[in-house]
């Protein structure tokens, strides 16, 4: 998936507060790559990590969850402007 992330997607994650950090490693787990190597990394990437948890972005075992999903797949529609 390639994230094409206009200024208006921006306006709309903040507004949900997520940010463009989550939507990036919601890619990857959807891509189902292991995130074990860049959480044990940084702490800030463990922080965002447990957020995404704590948000109900990704379950337990690291699969997408439907507003997971649902966030991925507003990244990936075209919005020319919000009002």
């Amino acid at each position: 998936m390639k994230l094409d992330i206009t200024d208006a997607h921006f306006i709309e994650l903040q507004k949900k507060g997520y940010t463009v950090d989550i939507v990036l490693m919601l890619s990857w787990v959807q891509k189902g790559l292991d995130l074990t190597h860049i959480i044990e990394g940084s702490k800030k990437i463990e922080v965002i990590y447990k957020s995404m948890k704590r948000k109900g972005l990704i379950t337990e075992d690291e699969q997408l969850t439907l507003v997971g999903v649902e966030i991925l797949d507003f990244i990936s529609k075209k919005i020319i402007k919000i009002s």
